[in-house]
């Protein structure tokens, strides 16, 4: 027993400033398991404040956020896109199930899409360009003038206006594979669409909901276009809205096969999901939302607060199971000085762990890619905020909390599974004899 544990049992009632010999961080828990209700209230005020900022957090991505912006070509790509446009430019195709795509039925489709897109605040009206925009001329040539009109100024509604107008497309071969392909079979509409803080999701809202009104037994209609697949990518980085809750069971699960104990199983859980809270509360704060690459921040955050929170709960059972069998102390002055000692004797290692691992990911912030520098960031103060709950709450609230009955110690100490498996590497590899090999 070390002198610090020797002098804490020596006064079991001891509060700060009533021993000299206390080690400042012995007097700091003191302070914390003797104001545990401002503690935890001011916690978990502190934690409603950031549940407000964690519960608008959205998955959008940032393009511009997932490439290095030094790199020349990202240059050369943004100078064309701010001289030209097109930056967010989508594809519809309009393809019917027999015949091409100059029958009515197709045109009327182009016609009304082109119309509705014009009258949509999501859409940039310069740039879009149909077989019915206003973009798309028929232009014909003279010696001494030309005539510019519209491509499609009506339906064709017979054979001759058909090949009249096919007769127009072929005289401008620039809008062979723009507007329509050089099958005849699809015809296609070429949209630019307007940046939205919200994502690509709402960004993609008025094209999908006009698309939808156009759905026909005998049309194929396409949508396809690089804010389409960054929108499937925040899709895919949405699933952590149900991947955080199987970690949570499945962690819960380890928690509870480990203690065998309500507390054991609640107690690490509650402290790991206000870190989690904390963590991606800083980040809405910040407006940083979620992406594709820090969407598993929370999964992470809770994974290692739970760890820290599971190492000190361990220490705490075994330093009470010490304070009541040996000396033979109450259990309500030894579950005080159990909380006291154990985050004594734990706390510096949980400092130096959490502190080693946030700086791991606070070292992230050398890489030019904006959303990993994000990623180490918000990572490395969850689970600084991790430490903070382990300093803070849990023993305030373990310090709350009744005694562990004598069915619960001996549920804690039972030996299960893991104990053999650990001791079973344990006696491969401390003797003597082994150690050469391993």
């Amino acid at each position: 027993m070390t002198e610090l544990t020797e002098a804490a049992t020596a006064r079991p009632a001891a509060t700060s400033g009533q021993s000299l010999r206390a080690l400042p961080l012995e007097r700091y828990v003191t302070w914390v398991v003797d104001h545990r209700r401002w503690v935890i209230a001011i916690v978990l005020g502190l934690t409603v404040f950031f549940g407000l900022f964690a519960a608008k957090q959205q998955v959008i991505i940032n393009p511009a956020a997932v490439v290095p912006q030094s790199h020349p070509y990202i240059q050369a790509t943004n100078t064309i896109e701010k001289i030209f446009g097109s930056k967010y430019l989508v594809v519809i195709g309009i393809t019917p199930d027999s015949g091409d795509a100059l029958q009515p039925q197709v045109l009327e489709a182009v016609q009304r899409i082109t119309n509705k897109l014009y009258a949509a605040p999501s859409v940039s009206k310069q740039t879009l360009l149909s077989l019915s925009s206003r973009q798309a001329k028929s232009i014909k040539g003279s010696a001494d003038s030309f005539e510019a009109r519209p491509l499609l100024d009506h339906i064709p509604a017979n054979a001759q206006e058909r090949d009249a107008l096919k007769a127009e497309i072929d005289a401008n071969p620039v809008y062979k594979d723009t507007v329509i392909s050089d099958d005849w079979r699809t015809a296609t509409i070429m949209v630019e669409l307007k940046e939205n803080p919200n994502g690509f999701g709402a960004m993609l809202a008025d094209v999908n909901r006009i698309l939808g009104e156009e759905k026909a037994a005998n049309l194929k209609i396409a949508l396809s276009g690089n804010p389409v697949f960054l929108h499937q990518a925040e899709v895919f980085a949405d699933r952590i809205n149900w991947l955080f809750p199987i970690a949570v069971l499945v962690i819960g699960l380890l928690h509870y096969e480990a203690f065998r104990t309500r507390q054991g199983l609640i107690l690490p859980l509650v402290t790991a999901l206000l870190s989690v809270v904390w963590g991606v509360g800083v980040m809405g704060l910040m407006k940083v939302p979620m992406d594709i690459f820090n969407s598993p921040t929370p999964i992470l955050i809770l994974a290692v607060a739970a760890g820290h929170a599971v190492q000190l709960l361990k220490r705490y059972y075994e330093r009470f199971i010490e304070l009541v069998k040996v000396q033979h102390m109450e259990p309500v002055q030894a579950n005080r000085l159990a909380t006291i000692q154990s985050l004594v004797a734990v706390g510096p290692v949980l400092v130096i762990a959490g502190g080693v691992a946030a700086l791991g990911f606070f070292s992230l912030v050398v890489f030019e890619v904006e959303t990993v520098r994000a990623f180490g960031i918000f990572t490395g103060i969850g689970i600084l905020t991790a430490v903070v709950m382990e300093f803070t709450f849990t023993p305030a609230v373990r310090a709350s909390l009744k005694p562990p009955s004598t069915a619960q110690i001996d549920t804690e100490t039972r030996p299960r599974i893991w104990d053999r498996i650990s001791a079973g590497i344990a006696s491969l590899v401390i003797p003597p004899r082994n150690r050469r090999w391993v």
